[in-house]
């Protein structure tokens, strides 16, 4: 959280908060199955690929919109 405030508002880096959502979209992708998908087999391995693809157009979405705030 503290990397984010840095890379945020005090030195803003999309490079660094693109890793960010990279590791977020890990985290998530790795804890799903764990702990919520354990009893479905095939449709755990449906909502694991739709909340990838969530995520990473949540992430794309957000970089472009933070992109566009940093040019102007």
């Amino acid at each position: 959280m503290a990397l984010y405030a840095v890379y945020r508002h005090w030195k803003p880096v999309l490079f660094m908060l693109a890793g960010g959502c990279l590791s977020a979209l890990v985290v998530t992708t790795l804890f799903l199955p764990r702990h919520l998908f354990w009893q479905a087999e095939a449709a755990g391995f449906l909502l694991k690929s739709l909340a990838v693809l969530g995520l990473g157009a949540a992430a794309v979405f957000w970089l472009k919109w933070l992109h566009a705030e940093l040019e102007s």
